[in-house]
């Protein structure tokens, strides 16, 4: 009798998914453009709740995404000029720390700004520091700056971060910063390559080990004990989106990777898929529940699984960042596209996502119950089989405040 309550059970989410449910976003070929951002070098986008930090070449844009399908812009704040041309890389990516954004600006140093009122962001510093600025990481009462092949890194002292003080070269980052993560106290910094370095005494900072493979990161993102790298040059032999063990920083594991569809400029990952923003095919999902084999999960270009051969774009994709149930794409002058996700959790169909959800999965999952009233909404992760995976998803969901169950 179990075995054939399992057996209807799955034949029922098959026939679901083969019925015109499908496992990626929603009218995928279609995104809309947040309104406003149409025609400006876009970069990316830093969420702070419901609110989107927009990093402009002219600024810097808030806007409010509380109702995910209908953004409200709270404010602008102009900052000319903010890196020199079109075509150099980088997110330059918004930075907050206790309601300050830390903004990064080329050769303009980078701006402090006070955003606890998102109507009105004050800057109240900026630090020149002689150099092209790219990045910004601040880590208590210092910041670890990055920029072009011309900074191989700065430590600054924010303890007054009305008052930024230089400290230090750190002499760390051979071909510029581009992005930097920071996990229990150790930075990782995407260069040419990827470094390792302990912030235990954050004014004495030591590089502990260098990731292998890596030529030309632009790109970083932790998800639990593993690292992504986006390595964006299609002429470097690793090229793609590599996966690494940070278990031992000191250690660090080379696990998996895949080949790349272009020059992968960005990533972020989500469960188990790593959403990248490649030119010029835009976008691509990769399947990471094995990390040693991931597979294209779905591609923008061709709005399907398999590889991203298909129609290019005229401008860069820059950045990606996936919020509740949309993502979020930054594309150089076509804007802040939003692409709707398909959001799965609501098991018992009665429009809300909540612990009788959770009651009703377990049920099916351990216990023989009746399928689901939905079962393509019960496939928390996306593979098409109702298992204890689900479930865990599903707990973190409602219970601890972990990201919106979506496939790509």
């Amino acid at each position: 009798m179990y075995l054939r309550s399992r057996v209807g059970m799955l034949c029922g989410l098959l026939l679901g998914l083969l019925t015109g449910s499908t496992s990626q976003p929603v009218n995928a070929s279609v995104p809309w453009v947040v309104p406003g951002t149409a025609g400006e070098d876009v970069r990316s986008v830093t969420m702070v709740g419901p609110y989107a930090l927009v990093s402009l070449r002219a600024g810097m844009r808030i806007y409010d995404f509380s109702v995910v399908s209908a953004p409200e812009l709270k404010s602008s704040l102009d900052l000319p000029d903010r890196w020199p041309a079109d075509n150099l890389v980088g997110q330059f990516r918004i930075v907050v720390q206790d309601g300050l954004a830390y903004v990064p600006a080329w050769d303009n140093g980078f701006y402090v700004v006070d955003i606890s009122d998102v109507s009105v962001p004050v800057v109240i510093s900026q630090a020149l520091i002689g150099q092209d600025v790219r990045c910004v990481q601040p880590f208590g009462d210092v910041a670890i700056i990055g920029g072009s092949i011309y900074i191989q890194g700065f430590l600054v002292d924010i303890s007054d971060p009305s008052m930024p003080v230089m400290l230090q070269p750190l002499n760390m980052f051979p071909g510029g910063c581009f992005d930097c993560e920071v996990v229990d106290s150790v930075l990782y910094a995407a260069t040419m390559q990827v470094f390792a370095i302990d912030l235990h005494n954050p004014y004495s900072p030591q590089v502990i080990d260098t990731f292998p493979l890596i030529a030309s990161c632009v790109s970083l993102e932790a998800q639990g004990s593993y690292m992504f790298a986006a390595n964006f040059h299609p002429t470097s032999p690793t090229f793609g989106v590599l996966s690494y063990d940070i278990t031992n920083p000191a250690e660090v594991q080379f696990v998996g990777r895949y080949g790349g569809e272009g020059y992968d400029f960005d990533l972020t990952v989500v469960n188990d898929r790593a959403w990248v923003a490649s030119h010029p095919f835009g976008l691509y999902i990769l399947d990471e529940s094995d990390l040693s084999a991931p597979s294209v999960n779905w591609c923008y270009a061709t709005d399907s699984p398999g590889s991203c051969i298909g129609p290019g774009f005229s401008y860069q994709t820059f950045g990606i960042t996936v919020y509740d149930s949309v993502a979020l794409r930054s594309e150089s002058y076509a804007g802040v596209l939003v692409y709707p996700l398909d959001a799965r959790g609501d098991v018992s169909a009665d429009g809300a996502v909540t612990s009788t959800d959770i009651i009703h999965l377990v049920n099916v999952v351990f216990k023989s119950g009746a399928p689901p009233a939905d079962p393509v909404e019960s496939d928390i992760n996306c593979d098409d089989e109702l298992t204890a995976a689900d479930v865990i998803l599903l707990v973190n969901y409602v219970f601890k405040g972990a990201d919106v169950p979506v496939c790509p």
